[in-house]
């Protein structure tokens, strides 16, 4: 089965908290992945970020929420033990505990308010999503969002713009060095980057065989296949490439000497 929400874990948290003295939240991990039968793969399931497991994300989660609904209360570092609320929830226990269970308890709304955000609040309960999770898909959605419309703007733009952002991208990863323009092109560049609502300033760039690293080919082809520039772009991609043919076969060069050096003292 997939991996089970936050929500759908607190009652089996709160039943395993409950089940000793005081709990390791660590420990109460493996009981919901064992009560839930969870398999491997659901198991190892990371958040987006792939930062932690789902599952404990999501344990921790509801670890918290309980405690501050006074089900809960944390005794040490990652222990946690029962209170005397929480055994008499588990009295008389519910079909399920949510968050709109806990908000009968007041601490609970009081802890809720302090987010200042009641849009937040109710799509935290309505997703099932942990807040750590909501956040994480709002900022890839942000995410994808700027690199359309980002691609958007490149590709609707002249293609001299196009041809210096193929110039500066392959600088800024070191495959090459920077020149002053010239006016012409210093102009058309400036008018391009206006029209996009920029404040980057473009010139024209010379490649020299100056770096040690040269384009890659994935690189090379990922730009054809987006923009078809020009063959004005290509030439400097070219120039790259020359430089890398020009230092493999310079190394290659000294290889072989140092080979012949070494086989004379044999």
């Amino acid at each position: 089965m997939a991996v089970p929400t936050y929500q759908m874990i607190m009652l089996p948290v709160l039943q395993e908290v409950a089940g000793a003295e005081q709990r390791a939240v660590s420990e109460i991990v493996g009981g919901i992945e064992s009560r839930f039968q969870l398999s491997i793969e659901d198991r190892e399931q990371m958040l987006p970020s792939g930062t932690q497991r789902t599952i404990v994300n999501r344990v921790h989660w509801a670890v918290s929420y309980m405690v501050q609904a006074g089900l809960i209360q944390r005794v040490g570092r990652g222990l946690v033990q029962v209170t005397e609320r929480g055994r008499e929830v588990l009295a008389r226990p519910p079909k399920h505990i949510d968050v709109k269970f806990l908000g009968q308890y007041a601490e609970f709304p009081e802890f809720r308010s302090r987010a200042k955000s009641k849009t937040t609040a109710t799509a935290i309960e309505e997703s099932q999503a942990t807040p750590e999770e909501i956040l994480e898909s709002t900022f890839d959605s942000i995410r994808q969002s700027v690199e359309s419309d980002l691609l958007e703007r490149v590709k609707a733009a002249p293609p001299i713009f196009f041809e210096q952002l193929v110039v500066d991208l392959l600088v800024a990863m070191g495959y090459g060095a920077r020149t002053q323009a010239t006016p012409r092109e210093e102009s058309a560049g400036a008018a391009t980057t206006a029209s996009m609502g920029s404040s980057m300033r473009t010139s024209s760039a010379w490649m020299p065989c100056t770096s040690r690293r040269s384009a890659g080919r994935p690189i090379i082809q990922f730009v054809g296949r987006t923009f078809k520039p020009s063959p004005a772009a290509w030439r400097v991609s070219g120039q790259a490439r020359a430089c890398s043919s020009r230092r493999r076969g310079s190394l290659r060069m000294r290889r072989s000497t140092s080979s012949g050096s070494l086989g004379g003292f044999g």
